[in-house]
């Protein structure tokens, strides 16, 4: 009973000094009407058990908001600011590409889109060859995404995992942007990307 009340007493403290300060969303959940991720925002009220806060949203209205949509110290949040789709798009409904995503703080971080259909393709078909860069620049890619296995009684198979990978039912600039950004909004992006490196994708070949 000692050690509760010391945690509950805890709490309190915590919530009378979070009152007044400043916090950061970096997730607007189903509030996208009154949050912005990556915006301050005042602490009016607190609740005993710091599970909401009270403040006032983009729409001007006070209400209680949960405390994990904010980093309750006040830092800056890095959010999305632009995307680069790294190669072209042949066909929108059935096509692959990688995307480079651009924060705030400078960071870098990509990704690859893709339409079920290309995967469909890639399965009955094999590797596809697509021509990516410009001028002097410009090469045939191969992108190997994953190699045949044998199951018990010699049956070849393919199965694909690739963790940073985005599924679309149609692929363009506008839909990967407006599904970067509703991830980024989320938390989701950093999930579902990894650290920008310029050797990216160690299997892929090229045709020299």
């Amino acid at each position: 009973m000692l050690f509760l009340w010391y945690i509950c007493g805890m709490d309190q403290a915590v919530g009378e000094d979070l009152a007044g300060k400043w916090v950061t969303c970096h997730q607007i959940g189903i509030y996208d009407f009154a949050l912005t991720k990556g915006k301050k925002y005042q602490v009016l009220k607190v609740k005993e058990d710091l599970r909401e806060i009270r403040l006032r949203g983009d729409n001007q209205r006070h209400r209680w908001y949960p405390t994990w949509y904010f980093d309750l110290s006040g830092g800056d949040v890095p959010i999305l600011k632009k995307i680069t789709v790294d190669d072209p798009i042949d066909d929108p409904f059935c096509d692959y590409v990688e995307v480079t995503l651009t924060l705030s703080d400078g960071n870098r971080r990509w990704c690859v889109c893709a339409t079920p259909s290309y995967f469909q393709r890639y399965i009955e078909d094999g590797i596809q060859a697509k021509e990516v860069g410009e001028g002097e620049n410009r090469r045939v890619a191969l992108q190997l995404l994953g190699a045949p296995k044998f199951a018990p009684g010699g049956k070849t198979f393919l199965h694909f995992n690739i963790p940073h990978l985005v599924m679309f039912s149609e692929l363009s600039e506008a839909t990967i942007w407006t599904a970067m950004k509703h991830m980024d909004d989320q938390g989701e992006l950093e999930a579902s990307s990894v650290p920008y490196s310029h050797a990216r994708m160690e299997n892929d070949l090229e045709n020299e």
